[in-house]
């Protein structure tokens, strides 16, 4: 039951900010984070159609977890550093 309020809590709160972002018009941003939300939980939202249930939490989806969140950090520093970059040099 903890796996699947946390499936809905994620995918609702993306489905707000969605809403939020395609009414500020920010429609690359809200598509950015429709896409990515159904590629972290494509295997979750792939099981619940099919299935009706959610896969168990186990070690191997703990440390898949902690990967994907180790690599985004990274991603997200260098991202946000070549964009600061950009906008701090003067021309």
């Amino acid at each position: 039951m903890k796996t699947k309020g946390i499936f809905w809590t994620i995918f609702i709160t993306a489905l707000v900010l969605t809403i939020i972002l395609i009414f500020v018009k920010a429609f690359y941003a809200a598509i950015a984070l429709m896409v990515g939300t159904l590629l972290i939980g494509y295997p979750e939202l792939w099981s619940w159609i099919t299935k009706r249930k959610l896969l168990p939490v186990d070690e191997r989806t703990r440390e898949n977890t902690g990967r994907a969140i180790r690599n985004g950090f990274i991603f997200f520093a260098a991202a946000s550093a070549i964009l600061m970059l950009f906008f701090s040099v003067n021309r």
